[in-house]
Formats: structure tokens, C-alpha cells, sequence
């Protein structure tokens, strides 16, 4: 075997990237392998024309100065990436032939922007607001619960079981007719499921709740340089801890012998193994 690695990540996107340098923070000699002929994903950029374009990077939210994805971005990094702000008004929706309305932060300066043009949504555009706090909120017990032992994680559950269950059972779609039976403020309500890709029919209002709350309460960012840069700043953190990573590696195979012992098999090369556990 011509390769011997501690970790072994295939796929060179966020998932990847993130995995393999934190893996490398902590001492580990990793391989990512990546069978596209460009390391890190939607990370990636291209140019026509002169003009430099992401392929799948639109913004980013919950990255201001104090939050703790921040600190972790920085962590995972060689060094820190420059993130700029986009400003008090990070989204402009375009609704048929209605007058673009701004997207704007903080949570009051967005609350007005909507009563004025819904004037007769108040109480709907108050309640949704407070569901999208409750909504994030619910959606963090996920997490708690899976750290906790489960002697406590049957109190959290009674404790807050019945947030989750209003607020990820139901779809973005379904809360938002909760209040409103106005088609308009309703698209607007659930405008920004593209940002991670849910549908409003079928997503979890829950995710929804917390992508529109990290752009409301720390605004959003665009990495400076573009979104390749956190690639860029990603992988010296793999390499200079003695691992590697290769682009253009497609994986046809992965062998686990006796439990222990995992190759990964490249096609046209000799195959990279994992040391055993």
C-alpha cells in the first residue's frame, strides 16, 4: 500500500473541507479526495469574459465579528478570511409586478418595511416574527438533546417537546398560512427557503426559522476575494499538517477488511489506506 493516513475524507465540499481540517487541528494526517478537477465544491469560482463568478455561494449569515461560527471558521482556517458586510438591506424580492421590497436587518427596520407595505397584516407580520424566535429556538433542542445523557434528555423533551414538535414538524408553508391568508405577504414570509434549498411545501419551518434569524440578528457577509478564498483558507490547514489534498481522485471503492483496516481505492492509481484503529 503506497499511502497510509490517519483519516481518509471523500469529497472536497464544505462537508469535506470542514471535516478534514478539524481533523487536522487535532493532530491527524488526513487525505481528502476530490473527483472534480477543482477542490472545494460550491466553493469554487470560474471566469468568463473577464468577470470572476461563484458557482453556488450567495451570501453568508450568522458570521458578524461575535458569533460562533465565526470563531470557528477562524479556527478551521490558516488564517482568517475577510468577510465584508452587505449592508442593512441584504435581499430584494421581486413578486409579479409588485414593487420590489427590501429584505432588511435588524428584526424592527424589516418589521416596518413589511407593515407599511401590509398596512393591514400587522398582527400576521408580529406573530410571524416571534414564530421565526421560537422557530430557531426549537430547532437548537435538536442539538441539545443528542449531547445530553438520557435521563436528561427525557426532561429537555418534556421541558421544550412541544416547541419542537409545532415548529419542526411543520412546514414553512403550513405556519405561514397559519397567519396570513394573504398570497402576497405569504410569498414574502417564505422567500428565502432558497437559501438552503427547502421548498416551503415540504421543509422543516424550524430550518427555515433559523436561516432567516442568522441575517436578521448579525446581517450578511461575502467572503472577500470571493468564495473560492475559503477554500484557499481551508485546505493550508490539511497540507501543513501532513496530509494532503487531491483533486481529480475519483473513489471506485472502499474496502473495510476485519473491521479495522479501510482502503480507498482510486481509479487509475494505487490505493491510499487508513491506519488501523
Amino acid at each position: 500500500m503506497k499511502d497510509v493516513w490517519d483519516v481518509i475524507v471523500i469529497g472536497s465540499g464544505m462537508g469535506g473541507m470542514v471535516t478534514a481540517a478539524a481533523l487536522s487541528r487535532l493532530g491527524h494526517k488526513v487525505l481528502m479526495l476530490e473527483q472534480y478537477n477543482t477542490l472545494g465544491g460550491q466553493t469554487h469560482s470560474f471566469s468568463r469574459e473577464g468577470f470572476s463568478w461563484d458557482a453556488g455561494l450567495h451570501y453568508l449569515g450568522g458570521f458578524g465579528p461575535d458569533e460562533s461560527a465565526r470563531a470557528t471558521l477562524d479556527w478551521l482556517c490558516d488564517s482568517p478570511i475577510e468577510l465584508a458586510p452587505v449592508g442593512p438591506v441584504y435581499d430584494t424580492l421581486h413578486i409579479g409586478k409588485s414593487t420590489p421590497l427590501r429584505l432588511s436587518r435588524p428584526v424592527a427596520a424589516q418589521r416596518m418595511d413589511l407593515k407599511e407595505r401590509f398596512p393591514d397584516d400587522s398582527a400576521a407580520i408580529d406573530a410571524w416574527f416571534d414564530a421565526i424566535v421560537d422557530g430557531k429556538d426549537a430547532l437548537s433542542v435538536v442539538g441539545q438533546v443528542r449531547s445530553l445523557p438520557p435521563l436528561f434528555e427525557g426532561a429537555l423533551w418534556w421541558w421544550r417537546g412541544k416547541k419542537f414538535k409545532r415548529y419542526c414538524e411543520q412546514t414553512t408553508a403550513e405556519v405561514a398560512r397559519e397567519f396570513t391568508s394573504n398570497p402576497e405577504l405569504a410569498n414574502v414570509f417564505v422567500s428565502q427557503w432558497a437559501d438552503f434549498g427547502g421548498r416551503p411545501s415540504t421543509a422543516s419551518f424550524a430550518i427555515h426559522a433559523a436561516v432567516a434569524w442568522s441575517y436578521l440578528e448579525a446581517g450578511a457577509y461575502y467572503p472577500v476575494g470571493g468564495a473560492s478564498s475559503i477554500a484557499r483558507h481551508l485546505l493550508p490547514t490539511i497540507t501543513n499538517n501532513g496530509g494532503e489534498a487531491r483533486a481529480a481522485a475519483e473513489v471506485s471503492s472502499v474496502i473495510i477488511e476485519n473491521g479495522a483496516g479501510v482502503c480507498v481505492t482510486k481509479v487509475g492509481s494505487q490505493a491510499a489506506g487508513s491506519r488501523d484503529q
